[in-house]
């Protein structure tokens, strides 16, 4: 079974945690509306609700055991919330993917400017 990952801040191509996407197929980049790039801890970043916001990332096709790391690694229910949501592909085609949410307060956290407008 795969599934689409959409991934963001660290997890993209020549950043620190992309080997966890080490064997998976790159499909392209694109945008998720609604989303932004926060700095949730000074060394983390986090995907938040942003009504006017744009999240730039990569999309991935994983296997079920790169999912499940993904979900340890990213402290799923704990720290981040994986949940489905469309893409906008730079080739225009609409896809789903799985986004890892933050999960907790925002209004300590700071806008990167990174990866969103």
């Amino acid at each position: 079974m795969e599934a689409l990952v959409f991934a963001y801040g660290f997890f993209m191509q020549n950043r620190s945690n992309h080997g966890a996407l080490r064997g998976s197929r790159f499909l392209g980049r694109g945008k998720v509306k609604g989303l932004g790039l926060w700095a949730v801890t000074p060394r983390l970043v986090g995907a938040v609700r942003e009504p006017e916001g744009e999240l730039y990332g990569e999309v991935y096709a994983v296997d079920r055991l790169t999912l499940d790391f993904l979900d340890r690694v990213q402290g799923n229910g704990k720290l981040f919330r994986r949940e489905l949501f469309p893409v906008e592909m730079e080739n225009g085609e609409e896809l789903q993917a799985w986004v890892y949410l933050w999960l907790h307060r925002r209004d300590t956290c700071k806008t990167t400017g990174e990866g969103s407008t």
